[in-house]
């Protein structure tokens, strides 16, 4: 003989109980209490609130990351001055360089035969403008060089240049026919 509870299979209860819940005039939930449906407005905060800390994340990042960044960038140009055309690289050297790209590296104007040999590179015509004391920092004159697209312009030759004119001026200049021997 079988035991059987009260003559209804478990499947019969749940019809039972839906049967039962479509006939009542107020919904109700499962534990029979009544079926409150959920207020407007939850979703835009929960978003509004993703926003705000998205917001607080991404401007903490940039507070500590920036200055890591801005060294990183520094020395991917002195490495490899090509990077400097690509805009967030060249951006950041330009901020970094500030005022230097259009101030004379002194106010001394006597003349200072450079010379820029066959087969130099843009790196090493800026470190002997550096070292020559015709610019303020060698990353200048790669800058206004590799943004502007010149490197195939200069030429080579023996140059008459001074401290007093600006790095945008010995670019221009070293770009023309060297001066007669």
């Amino acid at each position: 003989m079988t035991v059987q509870g009260r003559g209804r299979s478990p499947r019969n209860d749940r019809s039972t109980i839906r049967g039962i819940r479509s006939y009542r005039s107020s919904p109700t939930d499962i534990r029979g209490g009544t079926y409150r449906p959920r207020r407007s407005g939850g979703s835009l905060r929960g978003l509004l609130f993703l926003g705000i800390l998205a917001a607080v994340v991404l401007g903490g990042a940039f507070f500590f990351a920036g200055p890591a960044f801005r060294d990183f960038a520094r020395g991917l140009a002195r490495d490899n001055p090509q990077s400097m055309q690509w805009g967030v690289v060249a951006d950041v050297i330009k901020a970094d360089l500030g005022d230097a790209l259009t101030r004379p590296a002194g106010p001394d104007d006597a003349p200072i035969e450079f010379i820029v040999g066959e087969g130099d590179t843009v790196s090493q015509i800026a470190r002997d403008l550096a070292a020559e004391g015709l610019i303020s920092d060698s990353l200048v004159f790669q800058y206004l060089v590799v943004t502007k697209d010149l490197e195939n312009k200069l030429q080579t030759g023996t140059f008459k240049l001074d401290a007093t004119m600006t790095p945008a001026q010995i670019v221009d200049r070293l770009q023309r026919p060297p001066d007669p021997p």
